[in-house]
């Protein structure tokens, strides 16, 4: 969950001296919906390392039809770069250009940044799109003669409560001559229990896949996964794919060939899974994409006490919570050991009450709060046990960079509490500040982020 609270001017000594503006109670909250796309994969923490499982390396090979009369059609490895048409064959026939965001079909209307056909895949919390170009290959007697080449766009949109769909949009690159024919279809799709495809008949197709030499229309077809989201308590984890499959009809050879395409075995992403859950009751079941990492943003101007902290600690402390220019996720721990983090770095003594400054709370009837960060609800947290897999363990909350809000001549400043000066190698933070600003800030956190988890899943801030 990438937090991103403001950015703040900071002296060059050692002393914590940061001037606030004033709180604009009428700025909007950032929309936490808005998420940015990324290529990045980012798994969750593994705290029981006898339970991870090693990954094996995945052989991607090139897929085959039968042996038919000395000829046979293959699949071949997707491409890592785009196939260059010769200058020949364009002077030729005119340069041919892929327009596909301008298209119906495909992620255009739900996800136009894959429309680039950039050969990568991409995700948002609950969107995964991955382009392929993928060569057809035409041997005679195990010798090339012909490549075609297409562009596989697949499109994962996690729409629904107990439902997911499947968009899957074929472009062609480029189609030689020496090809009558090539046509294109869904031969299935897989997913485990208690998942389960709902296969879209052939007509449903939105331009016929069928090609031959020079075509270059775009065609795509929409399918569903639905899951059983009936019992409460369940978490799963799905990897959908798809099997194509292929019709190729050579100029000069007789027999038509065949062969199989099965997404999975092009390559693996890591995007790949989807992780379903009821954790929460069937109303507020759904699906994420586990391995993407979502962001948060403060809302700097209404809330800048907070703001200055988490950036104070962002910024100026080695291991760079939840920064997400520095890549170090925060990883979520639900209810923080109910509560355990927060009394290990908070509450001491009413630390917070002890040190605060009235004069810089909301109002009269404001309650200061021990603003923690990073929050006590993740595997970050200084209150975190190192055996029970926290990241930054201390033991005592005196051990964290320590600061206040204060208010001097009509500024409010966040500044180190007296009789302590951060050495800025600190691995923690607590500030005593406003309870309105403190909760307030994450408010649309606990309102609008459900994190259905039984085992820690990346955040970053």
């Amino acid at each position: 969950m990438a937090f991103v609270p403001g950015d703040y001017g900071i002296p060059k000594d050692h002393a914590v001296d940061l001037a606030l503006p004033p709180v604009d109670d009428g700025s909007p909250n950032p929309n936490q919906a808005d998420q940015p796309v990324t290529d990045q994969v980012t798994k969750p923490l593994v705290v029981d390392e006898d339970s991870a499982s090693v990954a094996v390396p995945q052989t991607v090979k090139e897929s085959c039809g039968p042996v038919r009369n000395g000829g046979q059609v293959c699949f071949g490895r997707p491409l890592k770069k785009p196939y260059k048409i010769p200058k020949a064959a364009e002077d030729s026939k005119g340069a041919q250009e892929l327009t596909a965001a301008d298209d119906s079909g495909g992620a255009a209307g739900i996800a136009d940044w894959c429309d680039d056909d950039e050969l990568v895949a991409r995700a948002t919390r609950t969107l995964v799109c991955e382009n392929r170009e993928v060569p057809v290959y035409y041997r005679k007697d195990g010798e090339v003669k012909a490549t075609a080449y297409f562009i596989f766009q697949r499109l994962i949109e996690l729409d629904g409560v107990n439902s997911f769909e499947e968009y899957l949009t074929v472009k062609p690159v480029s189609i030689p001559a020496d090809f009558a024919q090539i046509q294109l279809g869904i031969y299935e799709h897989l997913c485990d229990s208690p998942c389960t495809p709902v296969e879209s008949d052939p007509s449903a197709w939105k331009g016929q896949p069928t090609w031959t030499a020079g075509d270059m229309r775009t065609a795509y077809i929409a399918s569903a996964y639905t899951w059983d989201n009936s019992t409460e308590g369940q978490t799963f984890e799905f990897k959908p794919d798809v099997q194509i499959n292929g019709i190729a009809d050579p100029v000069g050879d007789e027999t038509i060939q065949t062969v199989g395409y099965q997404w999975s075995l092009g390559g693996s992403s890591g995007f790949d899974v989807i992780r379903c859950d009821t954790l929460t009751g069937t109303a507020s079941a759904g699906c994420v994409v586990p391995n993407y990492v979502p962001t948060y943003a403060f809302n700097a101007a209404k809330y800048p006490q907070a703001a200055a902290h988490a950036w104070l600690i962002q910024h100026e402390m080695p291991n760079s919570p939840g920064l997400e220019s520095a890549d170090t996720p925060l990883y979520y721990l639900p209810g923080g050991r109910d509560g355990d983090n927060r009394d290990e770095i908070c509450d001491e003594s009413g630390w917070a009450r002890t040190n605060y400054d009235p004069d810089a709370m909301n109002s009269t009837s404001d309650d200061p709060n021990c603003d923690e960060f990073s929050f006590n609800a993740t595997y970050n947290s200084g209150g975190m046990p190192a055996d029970l897999g926290g990241l930054n363990p201390v033991s005592s909350g005196s051990e964290c960079a320590q600061t206040f809000a204060q208010m001097d001549n009509g500024t409010i400043h966040l500044r180190n509490l007296p009789g302590t000066v951060p050495s800025f190698n600190e691995v923690c933070g607590r500030s005593a500040i406003s309870g309105v600003q403190n909760q307030g800030s994450m408010a649309a956190f606990s309102a609008g982020c459900s994190y259905h988890v039984d085992e820690p899943e990346p955040s970053r801030t």
